[in-house]
């Protein structure tokens, strides 16, 4: 369900969307998901290699419905620091526009480590009524791959895993994500485990979205050509059928890192 682009240590969060429909509200249906803007914190919890002794940051996320596409939109501002090192400054963003009906995308993504642009990514991707399509890169080179059957976008993806979970009662639910942030998709596995962390008080919340049936959910994600490999990164997510995540951990193998929820507020869809 969730891919945190640019690099490892972008938003997953923002890829949540909303629903086809006009717009109905939470409670009248549990899973419609809403569009919104939020920022979260961003902390070290753990590193398991290397000297690194802090991380630092924040994450601003707005996911917009159009008449025609989504587009979600993610900026990462994050300070490294080693023991005996001068810190690190890490500043990306990542842009996808999502066709209502998930049939072809267009992304975006820069990295700037210490203010140096060091990564930038953009194409555009285009799938058939079976999943299967074309991945066409303008940067960094003009490439284009293949995209296998049963392929489907990050808003996409994330709309039919919640629906599955919360209205299905599905534990599991696997499926195959293009985010644009490489040639392949990602086989990604969705799994109900453990309990979430119940919401804290503090978070600037106007449109009340932060309420309703919480549940924990585990994400990994693997390259599509490794069957046996470990997981590229594994997402630990607290999250509300609505597509508002409170709590988000990322396992990146080297070391962890914590997300938590400040503010939010709902962006009203359009009169098409």
């Amino acid at each position: 369900m969730f891919r945190i682009p640019g690099s490892p240590l972008l938003a997953a969060a923002a890829i949540a969307g909303t629903a086809l429909l006009s717009s109905p509200s939470v409670a009248e249906d549990p899973v419609t998901l809403v569009p919104y803007t939020a920022r979260y914190s961003l902390h070290l919890l753990e590193t398991r290699v290397g000297d690194i002794a802090s991380v630092n940051g924040g994450m601003d996320i707005s996911v917009i419905r159009g008449c025609e596409a989504w587009t979600s939109q993610n900026h990462l501002t994050m300070t490294g620091g080693a023991a005996e090192n001068p810190s690190i400054e890490v500043d990306a963003e990542s842009m996808i526009r999502e066709d209502i009906e998930g049939r072809w995308m267009e992304f975006e993504s820069t990295v700037r480590v210490g203010g140096e642009l060091t990564e930038t990514i953009r194409g555009r991707a285009e799938l058939d009524a079976d999943g299967q399509g074309t991945a066409t890169f303008k940067k960094p080179r003009e490439v284009s791959f293949p995209l296998p059957k049963g392929t489907s976008f990050p808003i996409s993806a994330t709309r039919e895993s919640i629906r599955q979970i919360w209205q299905d009662g599905a534990k599991l639910v696997t499926y195959l994500m293009f985010d644009g942030e490489s040639p392949s998709p990602m086989r990604g596995t969705d799994i109900l485990a453990g309990q979430p962390e119940p919401i804290q008080g503090g978070i600037d919340d106007p449109d009340n979205l932060v309420q309703g049936d919480l549940r924990r959910v585990v994400t990994t994600l693997f390259e599509f050509s490794e069957t046996d490999s470990e997981p590229e990164t594994t997402y630990i997510v607290d999250m509300l059928p609505n597509g508002v995540a409170t709590r988000l951990t990322v396992d990146m193998g080297f070391m962890v890192v914590e997300s938590r929820l400040i503010d939010i507020a709902a962006v009203p869809a359009p009169k098409c």
